[in-house]
């Protein structure tokens, strides 16, 4: 194996990740595969390997004839498909090319052999303007357009080098270019388009580090274009998680796995509601079991749905060190606003109120402050209209 020294974080130039999607899902998996298995040694070695058993682990495929052969298959098609680079010209250095992904493959006693063309190895080694990609995040992805639309995503978080950011508006053809579907007239739809990209969207939220939503630029009622809020979740400590974990019969690894699998807010309620089970005299039998299923069937959610806002409210807002108007100015606004963008910019701001009753909303950084004076000032009046004894508001 040439480059794997277990660094799973492959570095992939944009160009590369501008490409006509023609790949299938696995096809893109195995090309970043292969490529951070090489890129150590892709200037200095003309041929690269890596054993078809780790390959297939990588993959999260199961060792078999039949794996083998489809392995044999994708690789033909990374040799014998012409690809079109940096098809948005974001990297001005390079100009448009197309070519194969790989020049050469071949497998030979349990062992891949392959190699890149001269003019590629020279375009993907150390770019100048790139991906970070987390392989293990790649394994967990199971949709070709949600691999094509995250590494895209995450060329544009990688090339500002911040945990927030708001793309540039996107025409609604350069989105169909992105995902490959620029000639399926099944997408002309916007309704369709929508559809794919919120499912794609939902699994990105669930199985990467980011959270991203969809904002629209509409003329009249007609979407014409669209930007992508992107935040990068911080790592969460499962330390506070483990000792709740362990009442659950729980093991440690198993929870750390489920918090990258689902995040916070859905092990959350899943450990409250099989302890709630258990409290209201359910006999379990398995009882790390019946938290695993709550967990992966998102049952957590469904013993809230006769009042689903009044439980998420009371966990968010009513923790929150403000007076009982701010609240409901709060849960005003959140209903006005909806819960996955309150939650994403009002959750983790300080709010405070003036002797003379003005509402002071401190958000927790200026990129957030920003935002919400850029998007948000509008739906704050109205909200902040129902409640004459909050006098004014200030956003810091």
């Amino acid at each position: 194996m040439d480059g794997n020294n277990g660094n799973q974080i492959l570095v992939k130039h944009t160009a590369a990740v501008h490409i006509s999607n023609v790949l299938t899902l696995n096809q893109r998996k195995i090309a970043n595969i292969l490529l951070k298995n090489a890129y150590s040694t892709l200037i200095s070695h003309e041929q690269h390997t890596i054993q078809v058993r780790e390959l297939l682990h990588q993959l999260g495929w199961r060792i078999s004839s039949n794996s083998t052969e489809s392995l044999k298959n994708d690789l033909i098609i990374l040799n014998t498909t012409q690809l079109e680079w940096n098809i948005f010209k974001r990297d001005k250095k390079r100009s448009w090319s197309i070519s194969t992904l790989l020049a050469s493959a071949k497998i030979e006693n349990g062992t891949v052999f392959y190699s890149y063309s001269s003019a590629l190895r020279q375009a993907l080694y150390n770019p100048n303007i790139y991906a970070k990609l987390d392989l293990m995040v790649q394994q967990k992805i199971k949709n070709k357009h949600s691999i094509v639309l995250w590494e895209y995503i995450m060329c544009e978080l990688s090339a500002i080098g911040k945990r927030q950011m708001v793309t540039k508006w996107i025409s609604l053809d350069d989105i169909r270019k992105i995902l490959g579907l620029q000639n399926s007239s099944t997408y002309n739809s916007f309704n369709t388009l929508h559809r794919l990209l919120k499912s794609s969207i939902d699994e990105i939220n669930q199985k990467s580090e980011i959270n991203v939503f969809l904002e629209f630029q509409k003329e009249q009622r007609t979407v014409r274009a669209l930007r992508f809020v992107i935040t990068r979740r911080e790592q969460i400590s499962t330390s506070e998680y483990e000792k709740k974990a362990e009442l659950l019969g729980v093991s440690r690894e198993q929870i750390k796995n489920d918090l990258a699998d689902y995040g916070r807010e859905r092990v959350d309620f899943a450990m409250e509601y099989t302890k709630k089970q258990i409290s209201s005299g359910k006999v379990i039998n398995n009882v790390a079991a019946f938290y695993k299923v709550a967990l992966r069937e998102n049952w957590g959610t469904q013993i809230t749905s006769e009042n689903v806002k009044a439980v998420q409210l009371e966990m968010v807002i009513e923790d929150m060190p403000v007076s009982s108007i701010v609240k409901d100015f709060l849960m005003m606004l959140r209903n006005r606003i909806g819960e996955p963008i309150f939650n994403a910019w009002f959750t983790d701001a300080i709010y405070e109120t003036t002797y003379d009753n003005v509402l002071i909303i401190k958000a927790s950084s200026t990129f957030k402050r920003d935002y919400i004076l850029n998007n948000f000032t509008e739906a704050i009046k109205i909200a902040s209209k129902q409640f004459p004894k909050i006098t004014g508001i200030n956003v810091r």
